[in-house]
């Protein structure tokens, strides 16, 4: 991470990677989620899915259905800052497409369980408990990266954040469910990110989303949870079908693994990683 992107993400939770994919990546990512979206459900191969929950239609396993998507589980422009939050210890907890569309209500504001954000000391220092990381490096041990596939324009809606809220010590006094710009208290904001986009938060930061207004575009994107590869209790959703496993790159799988602390995956040797 530049000293920059340690700042904002320590100060506000959270930093927007501004076009972090290339045209032909954002391209490639976007067909390949439309595939999986428009594909009947009795057409699906095992282990694909969708649920619609309410608040978003979540296609499951997205970073999996096509390599495209897969390839931005460790795309060179996250890679380093996934590996340095994460003391070098990654694990991909989740990895959801998403499509939002008017049809779906708010998400309500909220945040994740208990979660640890720490500016390194060095490796038995205060600041670094689990004694993962280097002096001066940024640790967050359960946070989500947003690839964004589609435009999102002011007054659109989409994703809410409460900036700083993971630092704050008091109980969080606003509503949980607002439905538009315009009822937003000051201390809450709604994020309008760009295809190609990618926006990595803390977990632990306050979070939801507003009603999508447009009715003629959707909104999607792949959302995907990393955590510390030693806490278990955080793999989630990832007990994965084989047949999906069986067509992800050697790499994505180690990805996947839980393990001791003190292991090293052999992924986080490598500076770039580009999945054939």
């Amino acid at each position: 991470m530049t000293p920059e992107q340690r700042y904002i993400f320590d100060t506000i939770g959270y930093i927007t990677l501004k076009n972090a994919l290339s045209p032909e990546e954002l391209r490639l990512a976007q067909k390949a989620a439309d595939r999986y979206i428009n594909t009947p459900p009795q057409e699906l191969p095992v282990g694909f899915r969708f649920t619609n929950l309410g608040q978003h239609k979540h296609y499951l396993r997205g970073f999996g259905f096509d390599r495209a998507l897969e390839h931005l589980t460790m795309h060179p422009s996250i890679w380093p800052i996934v590996r340095e939050l994460t003391g070098n210890k990654p694990c991909l907890a989740r990895g959801n497409l998403i499509c939002d569309t008017h049809e779906h209500v708010p998400l309500h504001l909220h945040n994740g369980p208990g979660q640890t954000m720490r500016l390194g000391l060095n490796r038995d220092g205060a600041n670094s408990p689990r004694g993962f990381g280097e002096s001066g490096t940024m640790h967050c041990d359960f946070f989500n990266i947003f690839w964004y596939l589609t435009d999102v324009q002011p007054g659109d809606g989409g994703l809410l954040l409460a900036p700083g809220s993971h630092k704050s010590e008091f109980e969080f006094p606003f509503q949980p469910l607002y439905d538009s710009v315009g009822d937003l208290p000051k201390g809450i904001e709604n994020i309008v990110p760009s295809a190609g986009d990618a926006v990595i938060m803390s977990e632990q930061v306050f979070h939801g989303s507003l009603q999508w207004k447009p009715q003629t575009r959707d909104r999607r994107l792949l959302v995907m949870r990393y955590a510390l590869q030693h806490e278990l209790w955080r793999q989630q959703d990832m007990d994965i079908e084989t047949e999906v496993l069986n067509q992800l790159a050697p790499e994505t799988r180690e990805l996947l693994e839980t393990g001791w602390h003190s292991h090293e995956k052999k992924i986080v040797k490598r500076d770039i990683i580009r999945l054939i």
